[in-house]
């Protein structure tokens, strides 16, 4: 077995060529869509003033938590701005945020049509574990 090795990273890099050769208006429209929204958010968190975005961030860690992770949350922001990092760190939430609605938007009806079909159930479940179990890298 010296040798032996599945090149899954080749057969994924070739598959992942073929869709970009195949796909592009697709990845185009997906690409302008996703820079859309991110773009727009950013715009909006960094035109708001940091202190409405600092109140409204504790607010919701007050609501979701305690008055405790409200207070971190107030700290955290208040680090970021005395770095001079809050317009990165405004980019960063506002890719995750949208990372986040992409992600609800796919699960949740995939979810409900696992839960209602078993043959959906029995093709997603061995994909989402090896998603679980995959190494971040192949090469």
């Amino acid at each position: 077995m010296d040798g032996f090795r599945i090149p899954l990273g080749q057969w994924v890099a070739t598959g992942v060529d073929w869709i970009k050769d195949n796909l592009e208006g697709l990845l185009d429209f997906i690409s302008f869509v996703v820079k859309f929204l991110v773009n727009g958010l950013t715009e909006i968190l960094t035109a708001t003033p940091l202190a409405v975005v600092i109140i409204i961030a504790a607010l919701i860690a007050w609501a979701v938590r305690s008055i405790w992770l409200a207070a971190g949350t107030v700290v955290s922001f208040l680090l970021i701005l005395s770095m001079g990092l809050w317009v990165a760190a405004m980019q960063t939430l506002s890719l995750v945020i949208v990372a986040a609605l992409i992600a609800v938007v796919i699960a949740i009806p995939l979810g409900i049509w696992s839960a209602r079909s078993d043959t959906v159930r029995t093709i997603l479940k061995p994909v989402l574990d090896f998603m679980q179990t995959m190494p971040a890298s192949f090469t």
